[in-house]
């Protein structure tokens, strides 16, 4: 698209101006879930990714993730062709990958337009560590104890 702009004063017939590039006006995508610094555990089911459109000529979406705004994976088997139904439409995300991050985000792209991209907000996927033993117990000062525990996830090294 050109947009050509003028003076809506006759007085001013000569002010006008036009725009030098091609432009395009498109509708918007954003992703509002997960909410900003959320913790999400590595394996677990049932998290809410929310894609909000602007417009009901968006009717797919590819939703991947990255954690460093650089290398994008899918969310998972059927996330590169999600059908929006409304305004707002909720996507279950399961098996969290061992994606250990503190800087995850996940965008949604239109299938039919690649320049339509909406980005979540900054969140984490964590790894859950589950205390084997001890149960409720009293220890003396300097004696050695064994301590178990069951992780899921990777634990990256610094």
């Amino acid at each position: 698209a050109r947009v050509r702009i003028s003076h809506d004063n006759a007085s001013f017939s000569d002010v006008t101006d036009s725009s030098a590039n091609a432009f395009a006006i498109r509708p918007t995508l954003s992703v509002t879930l997960p909410v900003a610094g959320a913790d999400l555990v590595v394996g677990t089911s049932g998290h809410t990714v929310r894609i909000v459109r602007s417009s009901a000529t968006i009717t797919n979406v590819k939703l991947e993730y990255s954690k460093d705004g650089g290398t994008w994976t899918s969310l998972q088997a059927g996330a590169d062709n999600v059908a929006l139904t409304a305004g707002t439409t909720d996507y279950t995300w399961n098996n969290l990958p061992d994606a250990i991050s503190q800087n995850l985000v996940i965008r949604a792209v239109d299938t039919g337009n690649a320049n339509i991209v909406g980005l979540s907000p900054t969140f984490h996927i964590i790894v859950a560590l589950a205390l084997s033993s001890p149960g409720a117990v009293s220890w003396s000062v300097d004696s050695n104890q064994t301590i178990t525990y069951t992780r899921t996830g990777s634990i990256p090294r610094p």
